[in-house]
């Protein structure tokens, strides 16, 4: 594949708020602390070394995750880097959609990729590790059951409810003879049908198909894979949900940011609650209700103690619960994360939790038709789009390959690959 480039003011697709970002606009700068630029890194690095993890927890997590994944071998040295004090995460996050759902989910798992290995060239005393954290608590399921694929929508039927990683796949067989009849007989095809049977038919929860099939894919470059719906994680966590649910800092934190924001002329992102968790359940995901924790405060403290997996973070609590977890210094995100993790520095500097460099993925339009820039811009973006499917009929394991080949991590142009 060839490769060019064009700004992403020119493309017309994205916020003011994410462009400032992107050009380093000086009224965003009390909103983060690191510029995404690689020479930053080496003030990260200093600071977040100031925080402690649990590494040994972290790491025992992700082993059983993997050893109870069927076929998936988990990715040791990446893995055993993370018990050592000088090893980091540069992590990346998305909803389990099925067959990885729009083509900017790649790119997101390609940028942070990329992003390890720059690192590591740049600061080779220090080890990066790419990770993948699956939104596997997110109960929105008709932003993850279906793709387009040559026009037409395929669909995952069935009942919502609770978090979609721990759906049944019971169905997606069905989904995927739907398939077999559109993709054909080609090897290339062949070789997909296998990867999704073996993701969706042999395991039976969502989480761990997706688990499997972001392996196969990504696995060869070190991705780890983490599902932070954990027990033993959220207990580390769990004096954050206290001063969530109880003092409401964040819903204060955050609404005052969005206040600074908007005075700079900017739109919010987010819209804080005075609780930003969820009640868990393997049925229902549900907000907690701040009156009746006004109402019960003692049966709640028990709850969180006894029972802290119950309790789901938010959009707005999520990134701190990520970095509480991982040594992580950078988290890579489309153009509506990067823009609501700005209204969260003060929340993060309350809970003296490090302030990760963001990211922005990169952004790609892969065009075998030589359209013009004008008519691929016109509208709904190819990336937010379409699948990966129609460009693995094409190019098989090597489409992969080719994006990471082609791809800078701190090339915030948009990208256009051709033949």
């Amino acid at each position: 594949m060839k490769s060019h480039h064009i700004s992403l003011e020119k493309t017309g697709h994205f916020s003011k708020l994410f462009l400032d970002y992107v050009n380093q606009d000086k009224k965003l700068s009390l909103f983060y602390k690191y510029s995404p630029d690689i020479n930053s890194f080496e003030q990260a690095i200093k600071d977040i070394s100031s925080q402690k993890f649990n590494r040994k927890l972290l790491v025992d997590v992700i082993t059983e995750q993997y050893a109870k994944t069927s076929n998936c071998q988990l990715p040791t040295a990446n893995c055993q880097l993370l018990l050592k004090d000088d090893t980091y995460t540069v992590c990346t996050g998305h909803q389990l959609c099925l067959f990885t759902g729009p083509l900017y989910f790649i790119y997101k798992i390609i940028s942070t990729i990329n992003l390890a290995e720059e690192l590591k060239k740049k600061y080779s005393t220090y080890n990066f590790v790419p990770v993948y954290w699956m939104a596997s608590e997110d109960h929105d399921f008709d932003e993850v059951n279906h793709i387009n694929l040559f026009g037409k929508k395929i669909e995952w039927k069935r009942k919502p409810g609770g978090p979609v990683g721990k759906f049944s796949t019971a169905g997606i067989g069905e989904v995927i003879s739907e398939l077999k009849s559109v993709l054909g007989d080609s090897k290339n095809a062949s070789e997909l049908i296998s990867l999704f049977e073996n993701a969706y038919v042999n395991h039976s929860d969502y989480a761990s198909a997706t688990r499997y099939l972001i392996h196969e894919l990504f696995g060869k470059y070190g991705l780890v894979i983490l599902d932070a719906d954990d027990n033993r994680l959220k207990n580390e966590f769990r004096e954050i949900i206290r001063d969530d649910i109880f003092n409401h800092s964040n819903f204060k934190l955050v609404n005052e940011t969005i206040a600074q924001l908007k005075n700079n002329g900017y739109d919010s992102q987010v819209t804080p609650k005075e609780i930003n968790f969820f009640l868990l359940s393997k049925k229902f995901r549900g907000w907690i209700d701040s009156e009746k924790i006004k109402s019960e405060p003692e049966e709640w403290k028990k709850k969180l103690v006894e029972k802290t997996e119950r309790f789901s973070p938010s959009v707005v609590t999520r990134p701190l619960y990520q970095q509480k977890i991982l040594p992580n210094l950078a988290y890579v995100g489309g153009p509506a994360e990067i823009s609501y993790w700005l209204e969260y520095k003060a929340m993060f500097d309350h809970h003296k939790i490090f302030f990760p460099v963001l990211m922005p993925r990169n952004f790609v339009h892969i065009d075998n038709d030589e359209t013009s820039e004008t008519e691929i811009f016109k509208s709904k973006l190819q990336e937010r789009q379409d699948n990966f499917i129609p460009f693995y009929l094409k190019y098989g394991k090597n489409f992969f390959d080719e994006l990471k080949r082609n791809l800078n991590p701190f090339d915030f142009r948009f990208t256009i690959l051709s033949e």
